[in-house]
C-alpha cells in the first residue's frame, strides 16, 4: 500500500517534471529537444511505475502543449523539431496503449497523442498527418482509437473520438501522397 508521504512525494515529482519541460520549451530548441530524448528514453528503459510512465508521457504531452503557446517566431522552429519527431511519439504511445496500462494511463496516452496531432509550426491549426498516413504508418494505433470508441470506461472513448475527429475532420492535412486525398 502506498501511504501518503509516498503521494506526495509522486505529485512533487510531476510537479518538477512539468515545470522542467515548460522551461525547456521556452529556453530553446535545444533544450526541449533534451527533455523530449529523455522522457523516450526513460519510456525505452521502462518507466516502472503506473505513477511513473504517467508523468513521463505528461512532460511529453507538456512539451508539445507548450510548444503551441509560444509566440511564432519562436513556435516555428522548437514545433518544426518536434514535427520532425513526431514519428517516435506515436510510435510509444502506439505500443502503450497497446499494453495493459491503466485507464489514467491510457487517458494521458491519447491526450498526449491528441497534442502531438496538433502540433503546426504556423499556427494554422492543421493537423500534421491526414488519416491515409497516420492509418498505414500506425495502424495499430488507429485501431485501438477505434476500439476505444466502443468501450465503456466513457473518458477514454471521449478523447479516443476528438482524436480520431480531427484525425478525419476538415483540418487534417490532405495532400498527393494521401491516399485519402
Amino acid at each position: 500500500m502506498v501511504g501518503a508521504g509516498d503521494q506526495v512525494a509522486r505529485v512533487v515529482v510531476n510537479r518538477v517534471a512539468m515545470v522542467m519541460a515548460v522551461a525547456a520549451v521556452q529556453t530553446s530548441v535545444k533544450a526541449a529537444e533534451a527533455v523530449l530524448n529523455s522522457m523516450l528514453q526513460t519510456l525505452a528503459a521502462g518507466a516502472g511505475s503506473d505513477s511513473n510512465l504517467r508523468t513521463v508521457v505528461q512532460v511529453i504531452n507538456a512539451v508539445a502543449e507548450e510548444s503551441e503557446g509560444l509566440e511564432r517566431a519562436k513556435r516555428g522552429p522548437v514545433v518544426r523539431m518536434l514535427n520532425v519527431r513526431a514519428d517516435e511519439v506515436f510510435k510509444v504511445i502506439q505500443e502503450m496503449l497497446a499494453g495493459n496500462v491503466s485507464v489514467g494511463a491510457a487517458e494521458d496516452a491519447i491526450r498526449c497523442l491528441h497534442n502531438w496531432l496538433r502540433l503546426d509550426p504556423a499556427g494554422t491549426g492543421m493537423l500534421s498527418q491526414g488519416p491515409g498516413p497516420f492509418s498505414t504508418n500506425f495502424p495499430g494505433l488507429f485501431e485501438n482509437l477505434v476500439q476505444r470508441l466502443v468501450q465503456p470506461e466513457g473518458r477514454l472513448a471521449s478523447a479516443a473520438a476528438e482524436v480520431l475527429a480531427d484525425v478525419l475532420g476538415p483540418n487534417a492535412q490532405y495532400d498527393a501522397q494521401d491516399p485519402q486525398a
